[in-house]
């Protein structure tokens, strides 16, 4: 009788703590497969500013390029008016907020995850 209770308690502790030990591996899978989630988002996200960052340097040489042009072309008239540089030199400027915008975005939605 004495050795059937200590064989029935033994089982039991044993069941439960194969139960703790899969609720821990199910928590630890869970767990990684968040960090590869965040890690693939990261990875995106730094391709896309890289894909922005060189966007704006080729929109930002072409415009250097395209003034250089104009100040050799006719050297003693800048032909550029001072809105038309303006208009480019913000439309610049709102691609490199857009670019910032997108990184805090999916630094925040990294965080949340």
């Amino acid at each position: 009788f004495i050795f059937r209770g200590f064989e029935l308690l033994f089982n039991t502790a044993m069941d439960e703590m194969m139960k703790r030990m899969q609720a821990i591996k199910m928590e630890k899978d869970a767990a990684l497969a968040r960090a590869d989630a965040a890690e693939k988002k990261m990875r995106q996200v730094a391709e896309r500013m890289k894909l922005v960052k060189e966007e704006l340097r080729r929109e930002s040489e072409a415009l250097s390029t395209n003034q250089s042009v104009r100040f050799m072309n006719d050297p003693g008239k800048d032909s550029s008016s001072p809105d038309a540089m303006r208009s480019q030199r913000d439309t610049l400027h709102e691609k490199y907020k857009k670019s910032i915008r997108a990184a805090r975005e999916a630094r925040q939605k990294g965080m949340k995850q």
